[in-house]
């Protein structure tokens, strides 16, 4: 699992890859995470749209992500989950407490 992100003035967009599950990838996760809610952006986006595979640990650290987010003042939303993965967030219901949008929008640059 690789992860990015690219981050605006009030918006950072956090990027998985690959499998999200227990280790490094949940880790990476995390890392990511705590340095967006470092930064001033006020909207957190985790785009799922390459994620092909989430286990329980996975989705364990999305909920975490959202109340982190949530308790700094902060929104956050997923983008773009593929069907397997949505459908793995649907069993737990997670996605009747974190929204989930179509695609990620793209950060403005800071100037």
């Amino acid at each position: 699992m690789t992860t990015g992100s690219a981050e605006g003035e009030s918006l950072a967009v956090i990027a998985v890859e690959g499998k999200l599950v227990l280790g490094a990838a949940v880790n990476s996760l995390r890392e990511k995470l705590h340095k967006s809610l470092q930064t001033s952006a006020q909207h957190i986006v985790i785009d799922l749209s390459r994620v092909s595979y989430i286990d329980s640990a996975g989705i364990g650290a999305l909920a975490l992500a959202f109340f982190t987010a949530k308790n700094s003042g902060r929104s956050l939303k997923l983008a773009g989950p593929q069907q397997k993965v949505k459908d793995a967030i649907g069993l737990t219901r997670l996605d009747t407490v974190i929204p989930i949008v179509a695609s990620a929008p793209k950060p403005q640059p800071n100037i």
